[in-house]
């Protein structure tokens, strides 16, 4: 009975180790907004939308690293002289 097991699973699985190609394809939409923000001369208010609800987090530009709301991403910020460069990336 073992060995019928084992012969008939490896045969359910050659199929997997046999495919060399092919092509994955997804379709969908994008139905949350990109979060805006909005910037003064001390932080940027960063607005994230999640199921209708609008959460706000105040920026500070002397951190380094900060989350977004709901934890849809980070935010970092950097200094070269009076310019800020504000990067923001979404997970």
């Amino acid at each position: 009975m073992k060995t019928a097991f084992v012969l008939f699973s490896g045969l359910l699985f050659a199929q997997a180790v046999l495919a060399e190609g092919g092509a994955v394809s997804f379709t969908g939409a994008i139905v949350e907004p990109a979060c805006t923000t909005t910037t003064n001369s001390q932080h940027a208010a960063v607005q994230c939308s999640q199921n209708g609800v609008d959460k706000v987090r105040q920026i500070r530009f002397n951190k380094q690293q900060q989350t977004l709301p709901f934890q849809l991403g980070n935010v970092s910020v950097q200094s070269s002289g009076h310019i800020k460069a504000v990067e923001v990336i979404y997970r």
